[in-house]
């Protein structure tokens, strides 16, 4: 009687955090893809503009770090000239500063191979939690040169923690029915398992320990789960034999 939805129960639950398991991972995999494929836009954009008019259309480029500081992921949109000090930033405090005074961590060494590489890096932090973006790009022209021989570098960077912290907030709130459900047959099968079992099995023992002590007349009622069923009935069999045998010797002594 309690086995049945026991076993059930417990499987359920087992599957039924599994799969939740499986989904929270699935989704922060589709956080962290989706996050590298939006930094890489983001520097790329910026860094086709600053080519084009960091000098003479500022104003646009201003307006793009804007829109990349109002993504809620962003910690740092950075314009950085080929000393690594800041052109332009989300924050107005830290134009012509250096980036390592206002980036804990800021690897010069890392910043001058990935100018020099002319590619596109990204880079995650150990947890997977921090994601950076690098886009190399040229600097103006000085006025005796035909083609500037300058690079810069534009810096993006993601915080994941609050988008990671959401969807395990959304999983659990969409499954919420599920989990309620599963933890309901938890219970239940306890509960049966409590009174289906735990307590007949006590009152049998509590008879044993009385008919031990010479109280012939202790019978249990039989309830709960088929096998403690048959004990007790066995138990109350065996009792009456005890009984009858008892009195039968009474009266032969008599």
């Amino acid at each position: 009687k309690w086995a049945l939805p026991l076993g059930v129960a417990l499987i359920l639950l087992l599957i039924g955090t599994a799969s939740m398991l499986l989904d929270l991972r699935q989704t922060q995999e589709r956080i962290e893809q989706q996050a590298r494929l939006d930094l890489l836009a983001h520097a790329a954009r910026l860094a086709r503009l600053s080519e084009q008019g960091l000098q003479t259309s500022a104003s646009l480029v201003q307006a793009e770090l804007a829109h990349v500081a109002a993504d809620a992921r962003t910690t740092a949109a950075l314009i950085l000239d080929d000393s690594g000090r800041i052109l332009a930033a989300h924050r107005y405090a830290w134009r012509g500063r250096q980036a390592r005074e206002v980036l804990p961590g800021f690897d010069d060494g890392r910043r001058l191979e990935a100018i020099k590489s002319r590619l596109p890096r990204l880079q995650a932090s150990a947890d997977g939690l921090h994601l950076f973006a690098w886009q190399p790009f040229e600097l103006p022209a000085a006025a005796a040169e035909v083609r500037s021989s300058r690079r810069g570098l534009v810096h993006v960077g993601f915080d994941l923690t609050a988008a990671r912290q959401a969807a395990r907030h959304d999983l659990l709130h969409n499954r919420r029915l599920e989990l309620a459900g599963i933890l309901l047959l938890l219970v239940l099968g306890v509960w049966l398992l409590h009174h289906q079992v735990s307590q007949p099995i006590g009152r049998l023992a509590r008879a044993a320990e009385a008919l031990g002590q010479g109280h012939l007349q202790t019978r249990v009622q039989a309830q709960g789960a088929a096998e403690i069923e048959a004990l007790v009935r066995d138990f109350n069999a065996m009792a009456e034999a005890i009984q009858q045998a008892q009195t039968a010797l009474a009266a032969s002594e008599a």
